[in-house]
């Protein structure tokens, strides 16, 4: 039931979401019409992934993907059982048309400035990208470009600690000291200082400790 109330209510979103798309793909509305549109669209966006992240049962979390399959007993006898698959339903891993792929060649320095041409809903629409600017600006331009499009930008940095380091090998011969990892992680300007690191487990506590004042999600 629990899975079930979120599902629905994630259904509702998402048919909400297809409206303001349908809406925004008419050739009558304005510009501010399509930017209103827009930012209720990335509303929405944001509360169907609210929904993937916090729905639980019994402390397991159903829809964001870490859920997995799993067998559910349902008769009085042994394997009397049916598996239950429960997909990530987050904003940004479903929808009916992805692009799955694409590449673009960089220079020495970066990428070179020009323009992403964009066709869908029957409109077509260029978009300026300049030398230095970021993904989250590119994505800024790109949201709302022809109706129905949203663009996200994100980085994604993956960490392991060195356990032979930081822990040492007592049986060794001679022993091998281990030292622990201190360092600081700077993220738009805030700062957090991460200390006596001994193994990936360790360093993801701190991490998660730190998360909202980073705006990271570990």
């Amino acid at each position: 039931q629990t899975a079930e109330g979120a599902m629905q209510a994630s259904t509702d979103i998402l048919q909400k979401m297809r409206t303001l798309a349908l809406s925004s793909a008419t050739g009558s509305l304005s510009a501010d019409d399509r930017k209103s549109n827009n930012d209720e669209y990335q509303a929405l966006t944001s509360e169907l992934t609210r929904i993937s992240q916090t729905t639980t049962f019994g402390g397991q979390k159903l829809l964001d993907g870490s859920y997995g399959t799993k067998a559910i007993q349902v008769g009085a006898n042994a394997n009397e059982t049916i598996n239950l698959s429960l997909e990530n339903v987050a904003a940004n891993n479903i929808g009916s048309q992805q692009v799955k792929s694409g590449a673009l060649t960089p220079n020495a320095t970066g990428l070179a400035a020009g323009s992403i041409a964009i066709t869908g809903n029957g409109q077509t629409a260029n978009v300026a990208v300049n030398l230095a600017d970021s993904a989250k600006t590119i994505a800024a331009g790109l949201n709302g470009a022809i109706g129905g499009l949203s663009a996200t930008a994100s980085t994604e940095v993956k960490f392991s600690v060195d356990e032979t380091k930081t822990k040492g090998d007592p049986a060794a011969t001679p022993p091998v000291a281990g030292v622990p990892a201190s360092f600081s992680i700077d993220v738009g300007g805030a700062t957090v200082k991460i200390v006596g690191v001994t193994s990936t487990a360790d360093l993801a506590d701190q991490l998660k400790s730190n998360a909202a004042k980073l705006g990271v999600s570990v």
